[in-house]
């Protein structure tokens, strides 16, 4: 996504906002030394773009960005409460960048995604 993209900066704020309530939305990029600290070997770890939006040409993965839309969309609701709050954003400040993330959601021109992280290990015979 452009760095000036509406749903980026949504989910730039409440990445910062998860953070204060010691959560890290970024953890599966990183979990290699989680898993080889617990005994694993042969780790490997895949990673997939995941649209957001039916804008792929494959149709499995047309199908799975409409439900990746579906799932932000569901995300945004509680936004505005507890999150963005916890960021010092008045409810009217989150409302509109809602606004702004919702229309940009509706743009098919614009091929977002997310990366996910499929990670594969082995537990050490004994």
């Amino acid at each position: 996504m452009p760095d000036n993209d509406p749903v980026k900066y949504m989910y730039e704020l409440a990445q910062r906002a998860f953070t204060k309530f010691g959560m890290n939305v970024t953890l599966p990029k990183d979990l290699e030394d989680l898993l080889r600290d617990a005994g694993f070997e042969n780790i490997q770890c895949v990673v997939k773009k995941v649209p957001i939006g039916p804008w792929a040409r494959d149709k499995t993965l047309r199908v799975i960005g409409m439900y990746q839309k579906m799932a932000v969309q569901d995300l945004m609701p509680i936004l505005p409460g507890r999150p963005f709050t916890a960021l010092g954003m008045s409810q009217i400040e989150s409302q509109v960048t809602l606004a702004h993330a919702r229309q940009a959601l509706g743009d098919t021109r614009v091929h977002r995604y997310f990366h996910y992280f499929f990670w594969f290990a082995q537990k050490p015979k004994k």
